[in-house]
């Protein structure tokens, strides 16, 4: 009888540790992408909402190299060591910039010019902010135009050689 009651109390407890050793492994981060969040995920439900019907502009930055190509890169929010709701927000402030012909250089603008500066040293001249349109369906975001346009393009600042 003893030893019935002790099994099922070290069962207890290795079910337990087993469970949350596997909530631990889904929040411990495996990679860079996913690094900042630790110990705190960012959950969808702490995002603004958006309701069928709504339309809002989706951001991106792109880089054109300084040697010369035509290709653009295309930056991520991890890449250059920001949060993401940080990269959103100062990408809406350069869109708010433009819109309202504000074009000199804006702290936004300034800012994401040093982190790219900073990251790639001398690879980067120039920097784009695009966009496009976005409706809420009923089926998810569909774009309203689905193709990208450049509404933004500022100078990247050099550092000086050592």
């Amino acid at each position: 009888m003893r030893n019935s009651k002790a099994l099922q109390k070290a069962g207890a407890v290795v079910v337990s540790a087993l469970v949350l050793g596997l909530q631990l492994w889904a929040i411990v981060p495996r990679g860079h992408a996913m690094d900042w969040y630790w110990p705190f995920m960012d959950y969808p439900m702490y995002s603004r909402p958006h309701f069928a019907g709504e339309t809002f502009r989706q951001h991106d930055l792109r880089l054109v190299p300084c040697r010369g190509g035509s290709g653009r890169e295309r930056v991520q929010a991890w890449q250059l060591g920001v949060e993401p709701f940080m990269m959103i927000g100062l990408l809406r402030d350069l869109d708010t910039a433009a819109a309202h012909r504000r074009l000199t250089r804006d702290s936004a603008e300034t800012l994401l010019g040093h982190l790219v500066s900073n990251r790639w040293p001398g690879s980067y001249c120039t920097a784009q902010l695009w966009q496009r349109g976005v409706v809420i369906g009923a089926p998810g975001p569909v774009p309203v135009d689905p193709l990208w346009q450049v509404i933004h393009t500022w100078p990247i600042p050099q550092r000086p050689e050592r």
